[in-house]
């Protein structure tokens, strides 16, 4: 919800204020109704051509910050943004608009799984030459991963599991040990096959400060590279013709993996 606070309209010209969550970047609409010409009379500088106003005040830091929310100190705001100090009204036709972060002490953050890839390995043509050939998969979407955690560092990973044989959709063929996945470029091909979790990312989280961190790790997979990270479909040369179906498992875990 958006909400700019008026600090005073000068021939035509107006400084505005808008407490702001840095983590997230949504504006923080205010319960605290200032009127114009509240810094005037408390004894704090209205914003005349000339004045300098304060924004470390704690008319702004503390009185009018909406309730719940806490200002963030200058030494912990991330590192995209600033707290402003001191502004100076220099002319009455130039608009002042300034952002002061302000957080919700009792939000500690959270990781979760946004998305997950649609895996498709498109129309292959089935051939005896074919036969040992690893098809890389191509995703409708990506696997996304969003972290906004207060304190905690410890990073986080995901796994995989394939839950039942790929298996043709209309029940009548079943393709075994086909599916594959490669958890980094060169690395060894691992199959799913056994249904045991698959570490397909591990990640060490920059979010320590609160910050929106968002990975999409299907973003540097099955890239035109020899042997790149990613799925592949094997063609062990019992392929036929249909279309075929199976049912992937993610799991995300805070943490490094065990």
């Amino acid at each position: 919800m958006k909400h700019k606070r008026k600090e005073m309209t000068v021939t035509g010209k107006q400084t505005n204020y808008t407490y702001v969550d840095p983590f997230s970047g949504a504006e923080i609409a205010s319960d605290k109704v200032a009127t114009v010409g509240i810094e005037k009379a408390r004894d704090h500088v209205p914003a005349h051509v000339g004045n300098t106003i304060d924004w470390t005040d704690k008319l702004y830091t503390e009185t009018n910050v909406p309730t719940g929310y806490a200002y963030v100190p200058s030494n912990l705001v991330p590192s995209t943004v600033t707290q402003p100090t001191k502004t100076e009204v220099k002319d009455a036709t130039t608009p002042i608009d300034v952002r002061i972060y302000v957080y919700d002490p009792n939000y500690k953050g959270a990781v979760e799984l946004a998305s997950v890839p649609d895996i498709d390995f498109g129309k292959q043509l089935i051939s005896p030459k074919n036969r040992g050939t690893m098809y890389a998969a191509n995703f409708t979407n990506d696997l996304v991963v969003n972290d906004d955690r207060r304190n905690a560092k410890d990073g986080w990973n995901l796994t995989v599991q394939q839950s039942q044989p790929l298996t043709s959709t209309d029940q009548k063929t079943v393709l075994k040990d086909t599916l594959f996945f490669r958890e980094k470029d060169g690395g060894a091909l691992t199959s799913l096959e056994s249904g045991a979790p698959q570490l397909v990312y591990e990640h060490t989280s920059q979010s320590g400060k609160g910050v929106l961190e968002t990975v999409k790790p299907t973003s540097n997979w099955n890239q035109p590279v020899a042997d790149g990270a990613g799925f592949y479909l094997k063609d062990t040369g019992k392929l036929k013709e249909g279309d075929y179906a199976t049912v992937l498992t993610w799991t995300l875990t805070a943490g490094p993996k065990i």
